[in-house]
């Protein structure tokens, strides 16, 4: 469990936000990549309206786009 900080953190840019396509690869390794690109697409629309720094925001937005790219 202590790892988990360090690790979302090697997703955060300077400015403090999370990079959520970089944080979704590393926490969805295996996803089929049609469904990775709108996965990647969707994510990058987000990061475009919020600036997400928070871990547990970046989570929530991760697996909400993963259940509707399913």
């Amino acid at each position: 469990m202590s790892n988990q900080r360090e690790d979302w953190d090697a997703y955060r840019r300077d400015d403090g936000t999370i990079d959520l396509v970089a944080a979704m690869k590393g926490n969805f390794p295996a996803v089929p990549p049609p469904i990775q690109a709108h996965l990647e697409s969707f994510l990058q629309d987000l990061e475009r309206v919020y600036r997400i720094s928070s871990r547990q925001a970046a989570a929530i937005a991760i697996t909400t786009a993963y259940w509707f790219a399913r």
